[in-house]
């Protein structure tokens, strides 16, 4: 039996994030990265999820949680008919 070890990676919107630090918690990595991006500091991490050997964690800000819903969908849906 052959072991991999994951890595861990932390993406932001479109942008893939190397983990600063095997060490630091999924929050200790938010922390840093809001240095950053100034818009992570209300935001949230989701995850992991494993992809190709990595596993990925995201970092969602409050209002992509919100938009992400099915329910905002629906009515976004419904929005765009009626114009």
């Amino acid at each position: 039996m052959e072991v991999t070890e994951l890595v861990r990676v932390f993406k932001h919107k479109d942008i893939e994030l190397e983990d600063p630090g095997r060490e630091m918690t999924t929050d200790n990595v938010l922390d840093f990265y809001s240095n950053q991006y100034t818009e992570l500091t209300n935001a949230h991490v989701t995850g992991p999820t494993i992809k190709n050997d990595k596993l990925v964690y995201e970092f969602s800000t409050t209002i992509e949680i919100i938009m992400n819903t099915s329910f905002m969908k629906g009515l976004y849906s419904l929005i765009q008919q009626m114009v």
